[in-house]
């Protein structure tokens, strides 16, 4: 636990020197996947328990808090499993993906478990999102503002950390490595946009006409 901590406050302090020392450690990926599954439980919580707080804020006037309080009970539990198959998904995604396209550009010095393992680390990106959420129950809308800025700073710091870890690990420039990240990611925006783009360029007034007088 101690370990877990210092890394949770080393990867946010101290960055490169904490990932230098994971590198030399080479942790495995046990410690990465415990990694992951704690902060993506952690965020899609405060996810969650923030939107029902701003959607209580927004429509608690109303006389349906009972309908609101059925339906969180249901949403709330696929939500956070979702959340979490996606995470790891997405974990091995880009781990997968960064690893090929690096193998593409030129010889690296590591293999595929080791750049999975250190990927895992840059979830520490969550840390943005989770801290933010402790002001919603108080201030919805500033809190929700909050969490979408801590988003944003969570998401460059994850590729920062990531692109840092493979840098490291597979023995490229981090510019590289950034490449690498964010060509994956471009590849999978495209994935799931190209579908509903070609659908829209084909089918142009099935977005003009309202979904329920079809």
């Amino acid at each position: 636990m101690r370990r877990m901590l210092s890394r949770i406050g080393g990867l946010i302090v101290h960055p490169e020197q904490t990932v230098s020392i994971l590198v030399h450690e080479r942790p495995g990926l046990g410690e990465a996947l415990l990694f992951i599954l704690l902060f993506s439980l952690s965020r899609w919580i405060s996810v969650v328990l923030a939107s029902k707080h701003l959607l209580y804020y927004v429509v608690g006037f109303l006389p349906i808090k009972g309908i609101l309080d059925f339906a969180f009970n249901i949403v709330a539990p696929m939500a956070l499993f979702g959340g979490i198959i996606s995470d790891l998904l997405l974990w091995v995604v880009i781990s997968v993906g960064s690893y090929v396209i690096l193998r593409a550009i030129g010889k690296i010095t590591g293999g595929l478990e080791e750049g999975l393992s250190l990927i895992g680390y840059s979830w520490i990106g969550s840390v943005f999102i989770v801290v933010p959420s402790i002001l919603v129950p108080f201030l919805p809308i500033a809190g929700m503002v909050a969490m979408l800025l801590g988003a944003a700073i969570g998401l460059i710091w994850g590729a920062y950390i990531a692109s840092l870890a493979l840098s490291k690990v597979y023995g490229v420039s981090f510019a590289t490595a950034l490449i690498a990240i964010v060509l994956t990611g471009l590849v999978l925006m495209a994935i799931f946009t190209l579908p509903l783009a070609l659908q829209f360029l084909i089918f142009p007034w099935r977005f003009l006409i309202p979904w329920w007088s079809t």
